[in-house]
């Protein structure tokens, strides 16, 4: 019993002697930052590129030419035919000049220009004439400018006497009528007055009375669209003739009775088409045929007509 009294008594003894936990120091402080790290070294320079290879030279172009003028005189209002090269084919991309002049450029191509020269002058005067394209100026053509309204002997040549005369697709044509002659045809007059027969007249055999001598179914009277001419011939036929392609063809090949020689010396053509012949040999003294643009034939007689 005395021993576990002991025992107990040096457990509470022990117990005792601890005490309670004292509370917390305070936080220790933080120390400063410390210095940044150094920036690295600078890196070399890259290489250059290399130098690229020089551009390609730009056209070097021609100036344009002038070859002819037709006609070659003229005022300013006469349509004018200039031939030549490197014409630009826009109209408005010519610069042409008369006497310095700017003149109006109506149709264009690379090798033909139609101009109106566009300026008046008192007096006849010779004016050089170019063409200037991208900058490049041409050659100068001369070109005599006369006053509006001035007119000209033209110095042609005919082998056949002249009947008849129109102007188709910018050109002058005349009859060669004479039907006694061999030379008589269709003539075109050229610029300067030289003559080319575009359409012989074919030998024919008509029983006229008081001809002993070959007969030429030779032009006599023309008409014309403004492109091509229609003309009647000495055996009574109605012929055309495309002048863009030189061709010739019968429009009316019903020849007319044998009373009257030549029969058919008249033609004119309306703007629909229309043709109208003059006859002498229709009943009463004469008329008209009327062919229509679709080929039908009617006569309109004229009474009292000689």
């Amino acid at each position: 019993m005395k021993t576990l009294g002991l025992t107990f008594a040096l457990s509470l003894l022990v117990a005792g002697c601890t005490g309670p936990e004292g509370p917390l120091g305070p936080a220790g402080l933080v120390g400063p930052q410390g210095p940044e790290g150094q920036a690295g070294e600078e890196g070399e320079p890259g290489d250059k590129g290399e130098k690229g290879d020089p551009g390609e030279p730009g056209p070097i172009t021609d100036p344009p030419a002038v070859e002819g003028l037709s006609p070659t005189w003229g005022s300013g209002r006469t349509r004018v035919t200039i031939r030549g090269a490197r014409f630009s084919a826009t109209p408005l991309d010519n610069f042409v000049t008369f006497d310095g002049y700017r003149a109006t450029v109506l149709e264009a191509s690379a090798d033909e220009l139609l101009v109106e020269p566009s300026v008046s002058v008192a007096a006849a005067r010779p004016v050089a004439v170019s063409v200037e394209v991208a900058n490049q100026v041409s050659n100068a053509a001369l070109f005599d400018l006369v006053p509006t309204g001035t007119a000209r002997a033209l110095d042609a040549a005919l082998p056949a006497g002249p009947g008849d005369v129109v102007v188709a697709n910018g050109e002058v044509f005349v009859a060669g009528t004479d039907y006694l002659s061999p030379n008589a045809g269709l003539y075109r007059v050229e610029a300067g007055g030289r003559t080319t027969r575009v359409v012989a007249a074919e030998r024919v055999e008509l029983p006229v009375a008081g001809i002993d001598a070959p007969l030429f179914d030779a032009p006599l009277s023309l008409a014309t669209d403004g492109n091509d001419v229609w003309y009647t011939t000495a055996s009574g036929l109605v012929r055309r003739y495309r002048a863009e392609n030189s061709s010739v063809y019968d429009v009316l090949s019903i020849p007319p009775p044998d009373t009257v020689f030549p029969a058919r010396t008249g033609i004119a053509r309306d703007q629909a088409g229309n043709l109208f012949i003059a006859d002498r040999t229709l009943e009463g003294g004469g008329g008209l045929l009327w062919l229509d643009s679709e080929g039908a034939l009617e006569t309109v007689p004229l009474p009292g007509a000689l």
